[in-house]
């Protein structure tokens, strides 16, 4: 994604995840409580919901932009190598190569779940914090 159009995906983002959220504020009776203890319980769960979601999603990506799932890929690439009467054995190229064959390929990770989920984690804080004073 280019610089000047990377505030489009925080935006698309965070109007989804706002959506998450107004909809577990909503399941939770949002707009009909009166005690403020109550909005704040359905405001902290509304933004703790899609921000432990999005922060796993994040992370997840992250994770595997790292490589950690390469020998998985590997491995169902070798499966099919195995069992496959069109390919050969000898053709077959070792884990290494295959490594660093798919890190050339890999593009530098968008952090952008990671850091939304992790906002909406804090607002989730902040909220929980005013419950925990009432």
């Amino acid at each position: 994604m280019k610089k000047k159009r990377r505030w489009v995906g925080y935006l698309i983002t965070v109007l989804i995840a706002a959506a998450m959220a107004a909809g577990v504020f909503m399941s939770r009776g949002g707009l009909t409580l009166t005690a403020r203890e109550d909005i704040l319980g359905a405001l902290c769960d509304g933004f703790f919901v899609p921000g432990i979601i999005l922060t796993s999603l994040g992370l997840l990506f992250l994770v595997a932009n790292e490589g950690f799932f390469d020998i998985m890929s590997y491995g169902l690439h070798s499966f099919l190598v195995l069992f496959t009467p069109l390919r050969k054995a000898e053709k077959h190229e070792h884990y290494f190569d295959y490594k660093v064959a798919r890190a050339a390929r890999r593009k530098k990770p968008s952090n952008m779940l990671l850091w939304v989920g992790l906002a909406f984690v804090a607002a989730a804080g902040v909220c929980l914090a005013g419950y925990a004073l009432v």
